[in-house]
């Protein structure tokens, strides 16, 4: 299966998710869920000084409802691998994946969501409600600069994230 990223074609194996960056196993539960990739990355926010990036553990998952089937790809965020504090929790239902830039070299990629989850429970982002029950739009989204440790693993968690987004919409 061919994936196209926004900077060049990359071969991705069909199905896989791979683990990296901090090394996850595909295919490892997690609280019912499929871990498809997991590993650090540094996920913009901001502080006093500006925008800043922080480190943060990631893991893509599926998520399989026994009773309806129907099938949920997420993002979650911890402070740390061993996933005691998670921060935050994305779907990928109507998301997008894009290079944050045309260079070659760039780490930086985009995640762009509809459904977002933090660890106090809340939903935030630009009319939740409606949100959910409007046709995909990059305007009701929330975007989510990261940054991994290099262009490879950049272009494997773009392929792994979008084959997600593919999947689940």
């Amino acid at each position: 299966m061919e994936e196209q990223s926004s900077r060049l074609s990359v071969a991705m194996p069909k199905g896989g998710g791979g683990g990296g960056g901090g090394g996850g196993a595909s295919g490892v539960s997690m609280g019912g869920a499929a871990v498809l990739k997991s590993g650090m990355l540094q996920k913009a926010g901001h502080s006093t000084f500006g925008k800043s990036f922080k480190k943060r553990y990631f893991v893509l998952s599926l998520e399989s409802s026994s009773t309806s089937g129907i099938k949920e790809y997420s993002l979650q965020y911890f402070t740390s691998e061993d996933r005691k504090n998670k921060k935050g929790e994305f779907g990928l239902a109507y998301g997008f994946v894009y290079a944050a830039s045309d260079s070659a070299s760039s780490r930086d990629f985009v995640v762009g969501t509809r459904s977002v989850r933090f660890s106090d429970g809340g939903s935030r982002g630009p009319k939740a409600a409606a949100a959910a029950s409007s046709p995909p739009s990059r305007c009701h989204a929330t975007l989510f600069p990261l940054r991994a440790a290099s262009v490879a693993e950049a272009e494997a968690w773009m392929g792994a994230i979008q084959r997600a987004i593919d999947a689940s919409s």
